[in-house]
């Protein structure tokens, strides 16, 4: 779980308590809707980075696996057409 700085926390708190229209005695809810919405982004942010990691792992094996393939047909080419 990362930690938020207050800052943050506060500000966040404050765009929740705006979009949902200024409601008196809702300190303590939003405080807690920020903290879950930033933990929620951390999350998505982390998931599209592991992600992203597994795409270029799996790309990285496709060219391999192609160049193999290349140099396979090559190799090929030159003993049929000795």
């Amino acid at each position: 779980m990362t930690q938020f700085d207050e800052k943050t926390i506060r500000e966040t708190a404050y765009y929740i308590w705006k979009n949902n229209g200024c409601p008196a005695n809702s300190s303590a809810h939003d405080w807690n809707a920020a903290i879950e919405q930033l933990e929620q982004r951390d999350a998505l942010s982390t998931a599209k980075q592991i992600s992203s990691v597994y795409k270029a792992a799996y790309l990285a094996s496709r060219i391999k696996a192609d160049a193999k393939k290349k140099d396979s047909l090559q190799l090929m080419r030159k003993i049929i057409l000795k």
